[in-house]
């Protein structure tokens, strides 16, 4: 029998290993001993040196790419407020553009073949090439938000088998972006997810194996179901700066309980 694309992804979630370290609390910290914790608890340690915040910008049909890309070369140059935010916290900085000119498919037809989805979720695993101790994750592009609903619309209704949906109705942002969850799992890296399309990738994720996203917290405002979530501040703004938000009180927490030597 020939193996699926996708059987070397479902693979990778199963082997993933558990967090592993102990995490003692914060006495009297409230919600940074819960955050502190998380850390340690996937790291092994309460120190964050070098954050990530990473975009992947993919395209749907019948939609103007224009705005995404400036944005997305905004980003890249420094000049977009997130840029200097990420900065500013220490975090570096990456944006993938997954073929903005050439969109997916809209419904009927699938979003992507499975050999498609795979190589794209695999896309999204290089990211942690770069070593990150924190990934900060977010999915964008014309038509994203409107296909992420889909996926998780899809997902919550029971309609089959998670992965395939979020091939046949999610885009290239949301499969690259759980390719970077899925490395980040094995690598025991926390993660933090910000705008629609990164949460429909976790959301497919939870559903095929509710410990791939064990490490993911959301910073968004949207109710998340059953995956973590971090602290959001009522932001709605979709472009990772909920996401940075809480970095800076993650960054608190851990320097509150780095031991003193």
């Amino acid at each position: 029998m020939i193996d699926a694309p996708l059987d070397d992804i479902r693979a990778l979630i199963a082997d993933a290993p558990p967090a592993g370290f102990a995490a003692p609390g914060l006495a009297g910290m409230g919600q940074l001993s819960d955050l502190a914790s998380w850390i340690t608890s996937w790291r092994g340690e309460t120190s964050l040196r070098r954050p990530i915040l990473a975009f992947y910008a993919g395209a749907h049909a019948d939609e103007d790419v224009a705005h995404t890309r400036a944005f997305m070369e905004e980003v890249a140059a420094g000049d977009a407020q997130i840029s200097r935010a990420a900065a500013h916290l220490g975090a570096g900085l990456d944006v993938y553009d997954l073929a903005l000119d050439r969109p997916v498919p809209p419904p009927p037809l699938p979003a992507m073949s499975d050999r498609e989805c795979a190589a794209t979720m695999a896309f999204g695993m290089e990211v942690l090439a770069k070593q990150p101790d924190l990934l900060v994750l977010v999915g964008m592009g014309p038509g994203a938000d409107v296909s992420a609903r889909a996926v998780v619309g899809a997902i919550k209704a029971g309609a089959g088998d998670a992965l395939e949906i979020l091939r046949t109705l999610g885009g290239r942002e949301s499969a690259a972006v759980a390719g970077a969850i899925i490395a980040a799992r094995t690598q025991r890296i926390p993660v933090l997810i910000d705008g629609l399309p990164a949460l429909a990738a976790a959301t497919a994720l939870r559903a095929h194996d509710p410990r791939a996203t064990d490490h993911v917290r959301w910073a968004g405002p949207a109710d998340a179901g059953e995956l973590g979530q971090a602290p959001s501040f009522g932001i709605t703004r979709a472009d990772g700066t909920a996401a940075l938000a809480a970095l800076c009180l993650i960054k608190l927490a851990c320097a509150m309980a780095e031991p003193v030597t």
